[in-house]
């Protein structure tokens, strides 16, 4: 009953610890303001998760920062923040995706 009792609160210690960690890892975009350089936003949010690069409508090369979050293996927060001339022009953040739904115990026609 003991080992019971110690393997419930290790593994209940352990939860605290992994949900703190994570809640400490969400981006605080409230600091990263429109013409920062790319230097300034990564020393404020950190490597960004993938970098790309594309030409806009006005024949401007615009790269773009994906900054993502993931909990638990999933993405759960995502930025993207674009870059003209080493300054920041815009960022987004587009909603949140809903709840995948399990069809597989969705009768079928």
């Amino acid at each position: 009953m003991k080992k019971l009792i110690v393997a419930v609160l290790l593994t209940l210690t352990v939860f605290s610890l992994i949900s703190c960690s994570i809640s400490k890892k969400a981006f605080d975009t409230t600091k990263v303001k429109a013409g920062m350089s790319k230097k300034e936003v990564i020393e404020h949010l950190g490597k960004p998760y993938q970098t790309e690069f594309f030409t806009n409508n006005y024949n401007e090369v615009i790269e773009r920062f994906q900054y993502i979050k993931f909990i638990l293996g999933n993405p759960y927060e995502v930025h993207y923040l674009e870059f003209k001339d080493d300054k920041l022009i815009s960022l987004t953040s587009p909603p949140p995706l809903p709840a995948q739904r399990d069809h597989a115990n969705e009768p079928q026609p």
